[in-house]
């Protein structure tokens, strides 16, 4: 049997995993928590081989039984739509061991526990919603309209200290870079180019500041650089309420037998 108190985050790819790290060495993380190596992406990436590698950490026999956080994209889902694809979704991979799947809704909004329960073990998995649909600048100033991870670190970057702290931006000044990144995004838009996502904004940036390190890399250097500069109190406001959701996540588990 698995250690009681741990508990594994899963997350769906490497971008996920820089901005995870970053909370972790920030320590926004519960102690107990610890980061899912994700498997060979190129033959079970993305959410379908999450599940796969879910399921059996989370399988109450023949399994390990454990606890589990699962960080996905809201995009243009509500959190009760997401919640139940990942129902459809677990119940799929864990086949039989479903049947005594339960659901417990948190406090919190969009976060949900699922125990599955069979004989004298119990494993359970906490879904929560990635993105920022309540942030009223990225809806009306912005225009975002799918929510992710991208909408924490697009808040990142949007941050003038944490952004100066970057060496690969240095390519442009930031009141150049928000400005270009905002003209080009309505210039899109203007010819009937869709962009709803901050990922899309997020492109924008990177190539008119001329960074080429991978997404991933870029994420890592803004949570760096954020720790340089920001207060601990800072930190935590920018990842609201990801942080929070996280820390709730980690109380609903602990009180599982």
């Amino acid at each position: 049997m698995p250690d009681p108190r741990l508990i594994r985050i899963y997350y769906e790819g490497d971008d996920d995993r820089s901005l995870l790290q970053g909370l972790q060495s920030a320590k926004l993380l519960p102690a107990e928590c610890e980061l899912a190596l994700r498997q060979d992406k190129k033959r079970a990436g993305g959410r379908e081989g999450l599940f796969a590698e879910l399921a059996p950490f989370v399988r109450p026999e023949n399994g390990v039984a454990g606890r589990a956080i699962v960080v996905l994209d809201l995009d243009d889902n509500t959190p009760e739509k997401l919640a139940a694809w990942f129902r459809r979704q677990l119940t799929k991979a864990l086949r039989a061991d479903a049947a005594s799947m339960r659901e417990v809704q948190s406090p919190r909004p969009g976060v949900v526990m699922f125990s599955i329960t069979k004989g004298e073990h119990t494993g359970c998995a906490v879904l929560i919603p990635l993105g920022l649909p309540d942030d009223e600048e990225l809806r009306k100033t912005l225009g975002i309209e799918r929510f992710a991870l991208d909408d924490y670190v697009l808040r990142l970057v949007r941050e003038r200290r944490v952004y100066e702290s970057v060496s690969d931006l240095r390519g442009a000044k930031y009141d150049v870079a928000m400005r270009k990144m905002t003209e080009v995004a309505d210039l899109l838009r203007k010819n009937g180019l869709a962009v709803r996502q901050s990922k899309r904004l997020l492109h924008i940036l990177r190539a008119t500041a001329g960074v080429r390190p991978s997404s991933a890399e870029f994420i890592h250097q803004l949570m760096k650089g954020a720790a340089k500069v920001l207060t601990e109190g800072e930190f935590r406001s920018l990842f609201s309420p990801l942080a929070d959701d996280i820390a709730e996540a980690a109380k609903l588990l602990a009180q599982v037998p």
